[in-house]
């Protein structure tokens, strides 16, 4: 049984999208995150679309992702901005529309990986673009949340590109749909159904 690290937190309200597109992407910002494909992608997104990248980054890295964006010619389309406290991650994600998730399958790791940011996205209420990988993969497919891209950068320009503001809407409406059950208040129920079948003193 999987216990999924989800969030404890209520689901953000809607909002539509604007005429401004903001995509986010969210936590430790470093070079194993897939980060360099989404930039080298950037200069195929629409030109109403932007890029958020807000987490924490060593210095020499962020460097290195400015410079990337600089050559792109999409460093004004790039925003950077500090990691928030664990409470505010729900609430400053709702800002944006989309929520990006998108890793290479280049490891067992990354491969069945479920990352905790998809799950804030969904409680944000954020269309989501994630990678073509098992569990992610099955999320999307089962709630209607988002699209699917591969980690090259042509196959997430193609996914970006995919989206106007009317379906941007209908993802983030079924994002928030998600979040009513991918949720702790749901989730810990199977910790406690583990804990309950173990021996008592």
């Amino acid at each position: 049984m999987a216990v999924r690290n989800v969030p404890d937190a209520a689901p953000a309200p809607f909002h539509p999208t604007g005429e401004t597109v903001t995509a986010l992407f969210h936590g430790l910002l470093r070079n194993n995150r897939g980060l360099e494909p989404i930039l080298a992608s950037m200069p195929a997104w629409p030109e109403a679309f932007r890029l958020i990248l807000r987490g924490p980054c060593a210095p020499a890295y962020r460097a290195a992702l400015e410079g990337q964006a600089a050559a792109h010619g999409v460093a004004r389309r790039v925003v950077f901005e500090p990691p928030v406290a664990p409470e505010q991650v729900v609430p400053h994600a709702a800002q944006a529309d989309l929520g990006l998730c998108i890793l290479p399958d280049t490891s067992r790791h990354n491969r069945y990986a479920l990352p905790n940011k998809l799950f804030e996205y969904l409680m944000a209420g954020l269309g989501v673009v994630v990678s073509p990988l098992p569990d992610m993969a099955e999320i999307v497919e089962s709630t209607g949340c988002g699209v699917m891209a591969g980690a090259e950068p042509a196959a997430i320009a193609a996914a970006i590109g995919s989206l106007d503001r009317p379906g941007i809407d209908r993802l983030k409406r079924q994002a928030l749909a998600a979040a009513r059950t991918l949720n702790w208040a749901q989730e810990s129920r199977k910790l406690v159904e583990v804990y309950e079948m173990l021996p008592r003193p």
